[in-house]
């Protein structure tokens, strides 16, 4: 058996038991971190990482992993694996990590305080000037149950913009910060993430709004991803930052792994049941497989 891009694979006859096993090593920079047997055919298989033998650090380290049959193959492969300082050491205000056993968020409480819980965001996202007249709506959203808010830019008002987030931390919401208009300029992602990274809700950065729908630049967002990283702590070469970086595709299929390698979340635009999806009355025409948008898109 041959996968591509891949080494060929003969599968060994199964043990007694009915099963075969991989003798596996997890190692970085020569050293050991764990070691054992894995099922063939497993997933999700765990073996405990030893971090004490690693110092944490902005750059990722290599991680080197090797699998061997009795028989003699042997596999190799190799990922990244960032283990970070304390934020506060590095004028970061919270961490965001991503459970990738169960794809779920974990964080400290709005305040910066806690331990670390699995967050299932409830939220939604509108307009910020919404919140302008009134911020009593903040509370009125965590009294509903809500837990995370979604402001959309532009933020032209720093001073309200900071009332918002200032009200939000004070009674409990999270932050869901949005660059979907300035994601593919360099210095306005530089402004925005040194300003918001110092906030304890922060839980984690939007870059792109269908990226595939107004067709974004392929790489655009690689780059601000990378980015991103550089300024929340991490490195620029694929290393993780603080918070974990998101994005909406609006396309069923449409150069869905160039935009995809930019994120560590995929998103996607939920519509009420009730959604006219053969005519957009905002767009004033008819919706069909190869025209039209009245929700996600089949391109």
């Amino acid at each position: 058996m041959e996968l591509q891009d891949s080494q060929p694979f003969i599968p060994p006859p199964p043990d007694e038991n009915g099963r075969t096993d991989l003798s596996v090593t997890v190692s970085i920079d020569g050293q050991v971190l764990a070691s054992g047997s894995v099922p063939l055919e497993s997933t999700r298989y765990e073996l405990p990482l030893l971090l004490s033998k690693l110092q944490p650090r902005r750059e990722a380290y290599t991680l080197e992993c090797s699998a061997s049959l009795e028989d003699g193959q042997t596999f190799n492969a190799t990922g990244k694996l960032t283990y970070l300082p304390e934020p506060s050491t590095v004028q970061i205000a919270s961490a965001s990590k991503m459970d990738l056993r169960t794809g779920a968020i974990l964080a400290k409480g709005p305040n910066g305080e806690g331990e670390f819980q699995p967050i299932f965001p409830i939220g939604f996202y509108t307009q910020f000037d919404g919140y302008l007249t009134n911020l009593t709506v903040l509370s009125e959203l965590k009294e509903q149950g809500f837990n995370v808010v979604h402001p959309i830019p532009p933020f032209s008002n720093l001073t309200a913009l900071d009332a918002v987030l200032d009200e939000m931390e004070r009674v409990g919401l999270y932050l869901m910060y949005d660059m979907r208009w300035t994601y593919m300029n360099d210095s306005r992602v530089t402004e925005e993430v040194n300003r918001i990274k110092t906030r304890p809700n922060l839980l984690l950065w939007y870059t792109a709004n269908d990226p595939d729908s107004t067709s974004d630049p392929l790489n655009a967002t690689v780059r601000s991803y990378h980015l991103i990283n550089s300024l929340d702590g991490g490195d620029s070469t694929g290393g993780s930052g603080y918070h974990p970086i998101s994005l909406v595709l609006g396309c069923q299929d449409y150069e869905f792994s160039a935009y995809a390698n930019g994120t560590d979340i995929v998103m996607q635009n939920v519509y009420n049941i009730g959604n006219n999806v053969t005519f957009s009355s905002e767009w004033d025409t008819e919706c069909t497989p190869n025209f039209g948008a009245c929700g996600l898109a089949n391109g």
